[in-house]
């Protein structure tokens, strides 16, 4: 296409080549009615007569939509009418003979709508009937569940005061036990204070027989057989008279009591354990305090070595 040729100039006025400044007249929908641009020398006669054209062609626009409206509404008018007369028609019951079928569609129509009435009824019922079903058997699982628990408790307890009895019967007869031993060793002690104040103040005939009597009444005296405790409680007696009173494991080696004493600051400088009753001098450290006989109580003596 030959620049400036009349091929040229019609494609330019259907086609124009847009530049900046450029103005848009714009109609409905945002569609344009007229283009303005710097390259044709506007003026304000020329920009005054392109917005009158656009005026004009809004105008025409404006009336065929009016008509595509009153054309509307006279169809929706149709429709509503149309739709009076079939109401009128079904509110008189009342039907041509060539609208048989269309009254046989109806009824079959509210046949259908009853039947799947009726069908959403029953499952609704059945669906509650369900419901229930399970909310009771969830109730009595719960009960269940409740009343096994409570006898598991109920057991727990009886087992529990069982066991706290038997513990009270055990301790007392062990408490019994210690006690017994202690009134023997007492009573040992006693006589044998006695023997020994005799021998000292020289008199021999009634010393010596103090004494005999002394060993006899040890002789004689039942010795308490060791108790199965778990605990065993040791009365240490210092030279001095003082003592240390400590409670073991009767697993617990001697040599845990030895260790224990001589931590003691009270303790001589050299000493060796000894069981009073029997008097016995413990020697073996690695045997426990239950293998020694010493369970649930015993009365040591400390006794100091002399070089």
């Amino acid at each position: 296409m030959v620049k400036e040729s009349e091929n040229a100039q019609q494609f330019a006025q259907f086609f124009p080549t847009l530049t900046v400044p450029v103005c848009y007249i714009l109609g409905m929908n945002a569609q344009p009615l007229e283009v303005i641009t710097g390259l044709s020398g506007v003026t304000s006669d020329k920009l005054l007569g392109e917005f009158k054209k656009a005026v004009l062609l809004f105008k025409e626009q404006i009336g065929e939509m009016k008509k595509d409206v009153d054309i509307s509404k006279d169809k929706v008018d149709d429709r509503i009418e149309d739709k009076k007369e079939e109401t009128a028609v079904e509110e008189k019951g009342e039907a041509a003979p060539g609208d048989t079928g269309a009254s046989a569609d109806t009824t079959t129509s509210q046949e259908k709508l009853e039947y799947y009435r009726k069908l959403l009824e029953e499952k609704k019922k059945s669906d509650a009937k369900k419901e229930e079903e399970e909310k009771h058997k969830k109730e009595m699982e719960r009960r269940m569940d409740g009343k096994a628990m409570a006898e598991l408790r109920e057991k727990q307890r009886e087992r529990e005061l069982k066991e706290a009895a038997e513990e009270r019967r055990r301790q007392k007869a062990e408490d019994a036990q210690a006690l017994q031993r202690l009134r023997d060793q007492i009573k040992l002690d006693k006589e044998e204070r006695a023997a020994a104040a005799a021998s000292k103040n020289g008199t021999a005939g009634g010393g010596q027989e103090n004494v005999k009597k002394a060993e006899k009444k040890v002789e004689t005296v039942e010795m308490n057989k060791p108790v199965n405790s778990d605990e065993c409680r040791i009365q240490c007696r210092f030279p001095d008279g003082q003592t240390l009173i400590k409670v073991f494991p009767s697993k617990e080696l001697l040599q845990v009591v030895y260790d224990a004493v001589n931590e003691d600051v009270r303790k001589p400088t050299s000493f060796f354990l000894m069981q009073t009753y029997p008097r016995k001098k413990l020697t073996d450290m690695n045997k426990s305090l239950l293998e020694l006989g010493l369970t649930p109580s015993a009365v040591l003596l400390v006794v100091s070595v002399s070089f």
